[in-house]
């Protein structure tokens, strides 16, 4: 299952095993994770997670496992203005200065009957008690006293900029129909994110119905925006699927893409300028592992400002409804799965679980749980954003005409929040009886190493510091580490109570763990 690096058994007896486990996923540990001959990786004194084997060389009895986040029961915001009173849809949340702000979609009435959407504003202090301010700037039913900001906009996203002018600090992403295909997509720009300036004309034409996500991606000095892409009933995509990476666990590449809903991607250098559409990549379908009549919804991406090098998405899942099964068109069921990835471009997709599951009967989210992109970080948890809703894809429409007009079924979609812990996406974890893992060698710096570790009361965690040849280092020997017993963000490792490792900063060096009852998150050296 794993192998024992240069020959060297763990110190522990027993069967030993570091095991990896995507909340259930059985990914083993213990293959080269990166090409033979390459030479260190620099980790800087910059955070690394373990999604992946970037930094496993060798294992025994350890798994990777994604952990998903835990729902709080309360909303966060509710459909409770008449401008909002039929359903909350696609939403945007961003940690802004001492305010949480929001910007969501939001219709007045039946969505397939009449209703009126409108974009609203929406802030909170703890990012869980939201408020909806009164604006005053656009006039319902003989009032200004609302949190209304446009009127008639869809599929909209805002995103901060840190790239951008100071009086485009704020950008909208949106899209205005051409026709039940094609879709005019514009972006706005705001200095305060609630005064808007919107385009005439948009930047491209997208066969996409759903919400654009964009931000500027400091990593490659680009803008990056996801959104929809179709395969077509041939199972060919109507934009290329990116080439396929060597990777542990392995990135998605298709052997068959099911006709669809797909997630696209796109990179340019100024979002203002007209797009390259030329050069949209397709970077998820369903493919052969999914069922058929299945293809994914959303996308939902977060670049994760807390470590280098990671990317999340949260992909929301879409399973049709067979004739038989629904009475309306494009009905079935929903959920969000979980994919990681190095560069934003190429996907993990572990044990394809659901990451955020649905309700139960009579729960608001009992039709679907779709996660979102957004996070919050507040102390030492991530508040990941969500929308629950109490039907199925199209089971809304399924309704009699005096059900769906029936303000009891009107504002039952809801906005809630699930905690994760701080870097807790993926996890190396160590049974009960033991588990090991070694890093290719690192090159760093910084005076201390501090770990994202749970360790169980039971259980215990050490780290040896071994040269490239993997011979231990006098004063950083595995024997010599304090035991590690606690659950903590940033543990410091010390050997015989000295922390300062600086000695070695700057020289290729590996390190061993060795673990029990533990789920390890995250290195950092820090300065």
């Amino acid at each position: 299952m794993g192998r024992h690096h240069r020959g060297r058994r763990p110190a522990w007896t027993g069967s030993l095993l570091v095991l990896v486990s995507s909340a259930g996923s059985d990914v083993l540990l213990g293959q080269p994770s990166r090409p033979a001959g390459q030479g260190p990786i620099f980790v800087g004194s910059a955070k690394q997670l373990f999604i992946d084997h970037r930094f496993i060389d060798s294992s025994g009895h350890v798994t990777l496992c994604v952990n998903p986040p835990v729902k709080r029961p309360e909303p966060i915001l509710r459909s409770d203005k008449s401008w909002d009173a039929f359903r909350l849809i696609w939403f945007t949340v961003a940690d802004d200065g001492d305010e949480v702000k929001m910007w969501y979609q939001a219709f007045d009435g039946d969505q397939w009957g009449g209703g009126r959407s409108r974009l609203c504003y929406a802030v909170s202090k703890d990012g869980l008690r939201f408020s909806k301010p009164d604006l005053g700037l656009v006039e319902y039913r003989g009032s200004r006293q609302n949190n209304i900001l446009i009127e008639d906009i869809i599929n909209a996203t805002v995103f901060i900029d840190p790239h951008g002018k100071p009086e485009q600090r704020y950008k909208i992403v949106y899209t205005i129909h051409q026709d039940s295909r094609w879709s005019d997509v514009r972006v706005g720009t705001s200095s305060d994110g609630i005064h808007w300036r919107l385009p005439s004309k948009g930047l491209a034409s997208i066969h996409a119905d759903t919400q654009h996500a964009a931000f500027w991606d400091e990593r490659i000095g680009k803008y990056v925006v996801y959104f929809r892409v179709h395969v077509g009933g041939d199972g060919k995509p109507h934009h290329p699927f990116v080439a396929p990476i060597e990777s542990n666990p392995p990135v998605v590449a298709p052997k068959l893409m099911r006709p669809g809903r797909a997630l696209g991607r796109l990179e340019m250098d100024d979002i203002l300028a007209p797009w390259p559409t030329d050069k949209i990549r397709t970077i998820m379908t369903a493919d052969e592992i999914d069922p058929d009549d299945s293809d994914i919804y959303t996308h939902s991406p977060y670049k994760y400002p807390y470590a280098a090098d990671a990317y999340f998405l949260f992909p929301m899942t879409y399973q049709h409804f067979r004739p038989g099964e629904t009475d309306v068109g494009n009905d079935g069921v929903n959920d969000g799965q979980f994919a990681a990835s190095r560069d934003g471009i190429h996907w993990m997709r572990y044990d394809r679980k659901p990451y955020l599951e649905r309700g139960l009967p009579g729960e608001p989210d009992f039709g679907a749980a779709q996660p979102s992109g957004w996070h919050v970080r507040r102390g030492n948890s991530l508040y990941h954003y969500y929308m629950g809703w109490p039907w199925t894809h199209g089971g809304f429409r399924r309704l009699s005409k005096e059900q769906r007009h029936s303000r009891e079924n009107w504002g039952r979609e809801h906005y809630g929040v699930a905690v994760q812990r701080l870097d807790g996406f993926v996890s190396v974890d160590a049974p009960y009886t033991g588990g090991w893992l070694v890093t290719p060698p690192l090159i760093f710096r910084g005076k201390e190493l501090r770990l994202n570790i749970n360790v169980a009361a039971m259980g215990v965690a050490r780290v040896g510091m071994e040269d490239i040849q993997g011979s231990p280092l006098e004063g950083y020997k595995l024997d010599e580490c304090d035991r590690m017993m606690f659950n903590d963000v940033a543990q410091l490792v010390t050997w015989r109570g000295k922390s300062d490792v600086s000695p070695l900063a700057g020289k290729p060096v590996r390190l061993r763990l060795e673990m029990r009852s533990a789920k390890l998150y995250a290195f950092q050296f820090v300065e």
